[in-house]
């Protein structure tokens, strides 16, 4: 059974289209890449997932169900929702506090307020990022003082300390140097043990190397999906060739 299953998804906002007609089943535990030009729709279909799209002038046809519950439905509980479904941003956004309350924050949103059960929360969600042993000793250290990379990877933990079962990656190494790069290519590999991956990139090389299956949208559809090697080796559609060998 498919982890997140989207059927027939029509998105518009304020009579502009910005879906048309976008199916994909995501299992547990996979990394799926979502590729394409710039408006193609990307941004907007993973913030779908996690109802993460302004509500007022959104229009919304088709399904999108989360473990098996429409996650559109009035029923949904939105914060738990996004509790469960979390999202990575494109530039880090650390809160305007310490290392350590980055961290604690959400635990402290859904209710835990022991020091050393939050303490551990930080130490176990640092440590799977690889930010223990670089920032253990700044814990209370700003947040905002971090470089660009280790700021992206405290955003990384800040969304694993909720016990987040899908992450929504969208562009999360845009303007990181290579090295801050490749840590959250291996992080990605680390973190799909346990937990569910889509990521939109403008990286080709980012897609072929960390994920399972890639999906490559065009002008808000989703033009093919396949195993990565094959949709960039074999690919069926002109439009993915043309974009994956640079004629775009």
């Amino acid at each position: 059974m498919a982890e997140i299953l989207v059927e027939n998804l029509y998105v518009s906002f304020d009579e502009k289209k910005v879906l048309q007609g976008i199916s994909l089943a995501v299992s547990k535990g996979e990394v799926v890449a979502l590729i394409g030009p710039t408006g193609s729709g990307k941004t907007t279909f993973l913030r779908t997932l996690n109802r993460m799209n302004p509500e007022e002038d959104l229009k919304l046809e088709g399904t999108v169900h989360f473990a098996g519950e429409n996650i559109y439905s009035p029923t949904c509980n939105v914060l738990q929702l996004r509790r469960r479904v979390g999202m990575i941003f494109p530039n880090p956004n650390p809160l305007p506090m310490s290392i350590f309350d980055n961290v604690a924050y959400g635990p402290r949103l859904h209710g835990i307020k022991e020091r050393a059960k939050l303490a551990q929360i930080v130490e176990e969600s640092l440590t799977e990022v690889g930010l223990w042993h670089e920032l253990n000793r700044n814990l209370d250290s700003s947040a905002l003082k971090l470089p660009k990379g280790q700021q992206q990877r405290l955003c990384i933990a800040r969304t694993l300390a909720v016990d987040s079962e899908v992450l929504l990656m969208d562009e999360p190494c845009l303007n990181l140097d290579p090295i801050s790069t490749t840590r959250i290519n291996n992080l990605i590999h680390q973190l799909k043990q346990e937990r569910t991956i889509i990521i939109a990139t403008h990286d080709l090389q980012q897609a072929a190397r960390i994920a399972d299956r890639t999906a490559f949208f065009w002008e808000g559809e989703l033009v093919e999906e396949a195993p990565t090697d094959e949709l960039f080796q074999r690919p069926r559609d002109s439009r993915t060739e043309a974009y994956l060998t640079g004629r775009f």
